[in-house]
C-alpha cells in the first residue's frame, strides 16, 4: 500500500467534483482513475493493463453479469408490451402519483434480503406504473436506493448482519458467533442514519414531507412537462429499448410475461436465503430469462425479435458498465493510496468520549462517500470504533460501544447510499432508468439532511451517556 497523505483522497475528490460539474459520471471517473493511477506510481502505458485487472476482478465480473441480465430482462419486458399492460392496469385502478410512490416504497421494504437485488427489482417492477403517473425517474431511483442498504443494515439476519458481526467477533475473540450477532443487534437502535433514511423516504412517498431542491425540480418537470428524464441526460437503460415493439401475431399477458418471471426471481432468492443464508441473484435472473425465452417463443415472438431484444438489452447497459468499471478502478487506487487510513489518522486527535460516536459517524461517512463502499468502510471503522469505545468503558455491552458500532455502520451506509462511486446507487439508476448523476444530484440533499440530523443525534447522545 502506498501512503501519500492528503494526495490519497484527491482522486476521489476529483471524481466527485467533476461528476457534479459535468453531470457525466463516465468522464469524471475516467479522469479521476487515470490521475489516481499516476499518483500511486503507475505509467500511462500500464493503465490499460490495470483496467483489464479490474475487469478480471471477481466482484466486478459478478456485478457486470447481473447488469447484462437486467438489460436483457427489461428489453424482454418492453418487447412483451409490459409497460402498456401496466398502463392499462393503472388506469383501471385509478393510480395516482402518491400511490405510485407508496407502492415503490412498500416494494423496497418487502425486498430486504439483498442490496443488489432490491434497487433493481423496485426500479424495473415499478417503472411502468411510475412512468404512467408521471413520477420522475430520479424519484423512483431515490426510493429504490433508499430502501436497499439503509434498510438491510438494520435487519439482524441478513448477510450484512453476518458480515458486521463477523468483524465484531474478530475483534473480540471471547465472543461466540451468536453473542457477536447479539452485540450487532443491540447496536441497531442507535443506527440513526439508516433508520431515519427509511423513515424519511416513507414520509416523502406519503407526501408528509414535500420535495425540495433538485428533486422538486425533477418532479415538476415530470408532472408539468411529461419529461420523466432531463433533456440531454443519459439514462442507465438506453432509449433503444423503447424501439422494441410486440410483433403482429404475438401474444402476451401480465401473468405470463411479468408476474411469473418476477415471482421466479423473488422465490429463488427468498428460498436460497432461508435455506443457505445467502441469495442467488445471478441464478434467479438466469431462470427468469430462460423462462421468458421459452414462453415468448411459444407466444410467437420469433427468434429474430428475441435476438434483437438481447442485443438491445446489452447495449442499453453499456453506460452503467463503464461507470462501474472506472468506479472499481478508482476504488482500488484509493485503497492502495491509503485514503481511509489517512482520514482516520487526521481525526484521532479530535476524539473525546463525548464526541466519539459523532466523529466515528463523520469519518465513516467521508470514507464511504469517497470510496463508494460500505463493507470496506465497515472493515476499517468498526474495529477502531470497538477499540476506542471499549477502552473508554471497559465493557462490550456498554451503550457507548453499541452506539459507536452503529455510528460506523450508519456512516458506511451513507456513502453506499449516495456516492456517485457506489455500485448500489448505479444499480438503482439502472433499475429506474435514470441518468446516474441526476439520481445522485437529486438524492444527495435528502441523504445529507438525514446525515446532518443523525450527526446531531450522535452529538447529543454522546453527552447524555
Amino acid at each position: 500500500m502506498n501512503n501519500i497523505g492528503i494526495l490519497s483522497i484527491l482522486p476521489a475528490a476529483i471524481a466527485i467534483l467533476l461528476a457534479f460539474i459535468t453531470k457525466d459520471a463516465i468522464i469524471a471517473l475516467f479522469v479521476a482513475s487515470l490521475l489516481g493511477f499516476f499518483f500511486i506510481g503507475g505509467a500511462l502505458w500500464d493503465y490499460p493493463g490495470f483496467l483489464i485487472e479490474t475487469i478480471a476482478n471477481d466482484s466486478f465480473a459478478w456485478v457486470f453479469y447481473i447488469e447484462i441480465q437486467i438489460g436483457i430482462l427489461i428489453a424482454l419486458f418492453q418487447l412483451s408490451d409490459v409497460p402498456n399492460i401496466f398502463s392499462a392496469i393503472a388506469q383501471r385502478k385509478k393510480m395516482t402519483r402518491r400511490k405510485g410512490q407508496i407502492y415503490a416504497w412498500l416494494a423496497g421494504m418487502c425486498v430486504f434480503f439483498s442490496d443488489y437485488f432490491s434497487p433493481v427489482f423496485v426500479g424495473t417492477s415499478l417503472q411502468p406504473i411510475t412512468d404512467k403517473v408521471k413520477i420522475s425517474r430520479e424519484k423512483l431511483a431515490y426510493i429504490a436506493d433508499s430502501t436497499s442498504s439503509p434498510l438491510i443494515v438494520i435487519i439482524p439476519f441478513t448477510s450484512w448482519a453476518l458480515y458486521i458481526s463477523g468483524i465484531i467477533g474478530d475483534q473480540s475473540p471471547s465472543l461466540s458467533s451468536s453473542e457477536a450477532i447479539g452485540v450487532f443487534a443491540s447496536s441497531i437502535i442507535y443506527n440513526f442514519y439508516a433508520i431515519l433514511s427509511v423513515i424519511f423516504v416513507g414520509l416523502i412517498s406519503f407526501g408528509v414531507i414535500k420535495d425540495f431542491g433538485p428533486m422538486r425540480k425533477a418532479e415538476d418537470r415530470a408532472f408539468e412537462q411529461g419529461k420523466l428524464v432531463r433533456d440531454g441526460s443519459t439514462p442507465m437503460i438506453g432509449e433503444e429499448i423503447k424501439e422494441l415493439k410486440k410483433p403482429a401475431g404475438a401474444s402476451s399477458s401480465f401473468t405470463l410475461n411479468f408476474l411469473i418471471p418476477v415471482t421466479l426471481i423473488i422465490g429463488i432468492n427468498v428460498t436460497t436465503y432461508i435455506a443457505i443464508g445467502g441469495v442467488k441473484i445471478v441464478e434467479s435472473f438466469s431462470a427468469a430469462l430462460l423462462y421468458l425465452f421459452i414462453t415468448m417463443s411459444l407466444q410467437k415472438f420469433g427468434t429474430k425479435q428475441l435476438s434483437k431484444a438481447v442485443v438491445s438489452g446489452v447495449k442499453a447497459v453499456i453506460p452503467a458498465v463503464l461507470i462501474l468499471l472506472f468506479a472499481y478502478a478508482l476504488n482500488s487506487i484509493t485503497k492502495d493510496a491509503g485514503a481511509a487510513n489517512y482520514l482516520v489518522s487526521i481525526s484521532e486527535g479530535l476524539i473525546t468520549p463525548n464526541l466519539l460516536p459523532a466523529i466515528i459517524f463523520f469519518v465513516a461517512a467521508v470514507i464511504s462517500f469517497s470510496t463508494g463502499t460500505s463493507w470496506g468502510t465497515f472493515a476499517i471503522t468498526i474495529p477502531i470504533a470497538l477499540a476506542m469505545s471499549m477502552e473508554l468503558t471497559g465493557s462490550m455491552y456498554h451503550p457507548l460501544v453499541f452506539m459507536s458500532i452503529a455510528a460506523a455502520t450508519g456512516g458506511g451506509v451513507f456513502g453506499d447510499h449516495c456516492s456517485p462511486l457506489s455500485d448500489t446507487s448505479v444499480l438503482a439508476s439502472i433499475g429506474a432508468g435514470s441518468d446516474h448523476m441526476d439520481h445522485i444530484r437529486t438524492q444527495f440533499p435528502y441523504a445529507l439532511a438525514v446525515a446532518f440530523v443523525s450527526f446531531i443525534f450522535y452529538l447529543a447522545a454522546g453527552y447524555i451517556l
